[in-house]
C-alpha cells in the first residue's frame, strides 16, 4: 500500500489484484498486523474472493473485528498496518465446491504451523482466529501445499 499527498488531498492506493475474483476459486487468507502482532487465518470460496470475504470480517459483528477488539479493547481501525494476504487454492472441485473440508483442512494446517513457528519470528505474533479441525489434514498433498504457504509467509513476514 502506498500513500501520497497531492494538493493537500491524501490518497491511499490499495492493490487488490485478483483477490476480488472468487468465481471458481478458493483461497486461504491471512490478516496481519505487525504493530499489534496478530495474524488471523481464514478460508473462502466466496464469489467475491477474499476481498469480499474481508468485508464480512470488518463489519460491526465480523469475527476479525470482534477478536481484535476483545483482545485489545480498541477499534479495529487502530490497526492501521493491517494487510490481507491471499493464497489461491487449487481450482478443483474439492476446494471450490460447497463442501468445505478441504479448505478447512488447509486453514487448520496453516494456523497449526503458524502456531509452531510464531515464537521464532520477529515480531512474534498471536493468532486471533479460530479454525475447525478437518479429518483431511492427514493428506500429504495438503500438508505439502500448506508448507509452501508457510514458506511464503515467513519470507514476506520478516
Amino acid at each position: 500500500m502506498s500513500d501520497f499527498v497531492f494538493n493537500d488531498c491524501k490518497s491511499i492506493w490499495t492493490q487488490i489484484n485478483y483477490c476480488f475474483d472468487g468465481r471458481n476459486k478458493a483461497y486461504v487468507y491471512l490478516f496481519i498486523s505487525k504493530k499489534f502482532r496478530i495474524v488471523y487465518v481464514g478460508q473462502t470460496n466466496d464469489r467475491n474472493g477474499t476481498f469480499g470475504r474481508a468485508s464480512n470480517h470488518i463489519e460491526d459483528n465480523g469475527t476479525l473485528r470482534q477478536h481484535f477488539e476483545d483482545k485489545f479493547g480498541l477499534k479495529l481501525e487502530e490497526a492501521n498496518d493491517l494487510v490481507l494476504i491471499s493464497y489461491l487454492l487449487p481450482q478443483t472441485q474439492e476446494y471450490i465446491g460447497t463442501e468445505s473440508s478441504y479448505r478447512e483442512a488447509v486453514e487448520y494446517l496453516v494456523q497449526k504451523k503458524l502456531r509452531d513457528i510464531r515464537g521464532s519470528l520477529e515480531p512474534r505474533f498471536d493468532l486471533i482466529s479460530r479454525v475447525r479441525y478437518s479429518d483431511r489434514v492427514s493428506s500429504i498433498k495438503l500438508q505439502q501445499f500448506t508448507d509452501k504457504i508457510i514458506e511464503n509467509f515467513i519470507h514476506n513476514y520478516q
